[in-house]
């Protein structure tokens, strides 16, 4: 039986960091860049909020120093709005006052928590039952990348 070399293993850090695609795509640096400033903020707010309203609310984004918040029903919408003001403050301590200086909150009832993601299944897609997650997070990150130039 022929020699059959090993396939080389990359770590994944190696994986993740992407350094010559992250070089060429300034779209891609300054979009990784506000998921990373959006996750932050989402954490931060969880932070003030009390226990009860924990994870209910997802970061819309900030337009005009307003925080736009999103949550699944009205019963969680009028909570919050009795802890606004409260969370206000303790927000912008942790934040700065003057990258927000108002909340607003929006229903969206079929809104799912980011913890939540929807994980593709092997055996509809047939393609991917063979690859490894590293081989496609690599053609995943190729493909944002010919996207943007």
């Amino acid at each position: 039986m022929p020699y059959k070399p090993q396939p080389t293993h990359k770590r994944l850090s190696d994986v993740l960091s992407h350094e010559r695609t992250f070089k060429k795509s300034r779209a891609l640096k300054q979009i990784l860049a506000q998921a990373s400033h959006h996750d932050s903020i989402e954490d931060r707010l969880d932070e003030c909020l009390p226990e009860l309203l924990r994870g209910e609310l997802i970061v819309a984004g900030i337009e005009d120093q307003c925080l736009i918040l999103h949550c699944r029903s009205a019963a969680i919408a009028t909570r919050f709005r009795f802890e606004q003001d409260k969370t206000l403050k303790a927000l912008q301590m942790r934040v700065g006052a003057s990258r927000v200086q108002s909340i607003k909150i929006q229903i969206r009832p079929f809104t799912k928590k980011k913890t939540s993601n929807k994980m593709v299944k092997l055996k509809d897609r047939p393609e991917l039952k063979n690859k490894t997650t590293e081989q496609r997070l690599d053609e995943a990150l190729e493909r944002l990348n010919s996207r943007s130039n």
